[in-house]
């Protein structure tokens, strides 16, 4: 289903993207078949779904930049797992390599026989995440159950999964291993992966701190923290900046828990040691700035930065949308949206669902 705001992207993609002699590319102009597109919600207009010999395989509700329905493309046309048939195609996968292709990060499952309970829940897992993440395994007779994400690009080059094998946990585990320890939200984020968290998400702002690197790097820091860095000036920077209470230029760490604001200069921690002993220390102190339900979230306004950068400058008015600071199942179909739809209108704000269908109205097609 295509909207004004994603046509030009989905047609630009179609033009750019080499896909497989057996696969097409279609749209849906609901301007030319009101009838069929009756029912729709406002999420559907922006729905991409894959279809192999006539079934749904995947789709995607989320609106992102040209390389984000490249990306998607390919991961449908792979599938959610694929099978690694020898040694040399699981070095390759460990390196990063898909299709010729460097990945940022890739999992794989090594697992004694395809009949193993532990592999039929890891193929759970991926199914349920089709389309997101380059999942692959390896059948070694003599091998335990395992599975590792590999991130090249990180100073942590692997993170092992410890849990029980159940589809839930390996889940979150190839969710949360495949972000990368610091998430660059300059130029803004295209999903909800910074909403609806329990984690804390600490927020640099300015160029590279070393203790701040360094306690990323390591794994049971990110089970507690999600860290992010802002560098650079814009408008919406300065907007959340504002926002967050953030006074000035100097580089300043920001412990956003919620609607608790907590603010660290980076002339007190010296080592990453010293920095999470701070975070612990301030995480149960009183607050530097309390946020209002009220006001728009402060991160929004990084959002609009990137919905200019990829649909072109607009007068986006940023609203109050108090499920933002809620937790939210991250596996639900949708996470919760404000019943005022929170976003002026925009799809690409909304990150699914304003509006709904009308009775009687459900495209099982979707």
């Amino acid at each position: 289903m295509v909207s004004l705001h994603t046509f030009n992207l989905w047609s630009r993609v179609g033009d750019k993207i080499k896909v497989p002699e057996d696969t097409l590319l279609a749209h849906v102009p609901c301007h030319e078949n009101s009838d069929f597109c009756q029912g729709l919600s406002a999420e559907d207009y922006h729905t991409v779904v894959s279809y192999r010999n006539g079934q749904n395989t995947g789709k995607t509700e989320n609106i992102g930049d040209e390389e984000f329905y490249e990306n998607w493309i390919e991961l449908s046309i792979l599938g959610p797992i694929q099978k690694l048939s020898n040694e040399s195609e699981l070095s390759k996968f460990k390196k990063g390599i898909v299709n010729g292709k460097k990945r940022l990060s890739v999992t794989i499952g090594v697992f004694p026989s395809e009949q193993d309970t532990s592999f039929q829940h890891f193929q759970i897992s991926a199914e349920k995440l089709a389309g997101k993440y380059y999942s692959s395994y390896f059948i070694n007779e003599n091998s335990k159950p395992a599975i590792t994400t590999y991130r090249h690009s990180e100073k942590q080059k692997r993170t092992d999964y410890s849990g029980k094998f159940d589809p839930a946990s390996v889940m979150e585990f190839i969710t949360k291993s495949s972000i990368p320890s610091v998430i660059d939200i300059s130029t803004g984020f295209t999903t909800e992966i910074l909403f609806y968290q329990k984690r804390p998400i600490l927020i640099l702002f300015g160029e590279e701190f070393e203790p701040f690197s360094k306690l990323s790097a390591r794994q049971d820091a990110r089970k507690h923290y999600i860290f992010t860095k802002i560098s650079g000036e814009n408008r919406n920077i300065q907007k959340a900046k504002e926002a967050l209470g953030v006074v000035g230029n100097e580089p300043v760490i920001v412990l956003l828990n919620k609607d608790r604001v907590h603010l660290i200069s980076i002339s007190k921690p010296k080592c990453p040691d010293h920095l999470q002993k701070l975070l612990q220390m301030i995480s149960t102190s009183e607050a530097d700035k309390v946020l209002s339900t009220k006001n728009p979230h402060p991160l929004r306004f990084l959002q609009v930065e990137r919905v200019n950068e990829i649909f072109g400058f607009e007068e986006t008015i940023v609203l109050p949308d108090h499920t933002l600071f809620m937790d939210s199942d991250p596996f639900s179909r949708h996470p919760a949206i404000s019943e005022s739809g929170g976003s002026g209108g925009c799809p690409f704000m909304q990150g699914g669902g304003a509006g709904g269908a009308t009775e009687g109205g459900h495209h099982s097609e979707l």
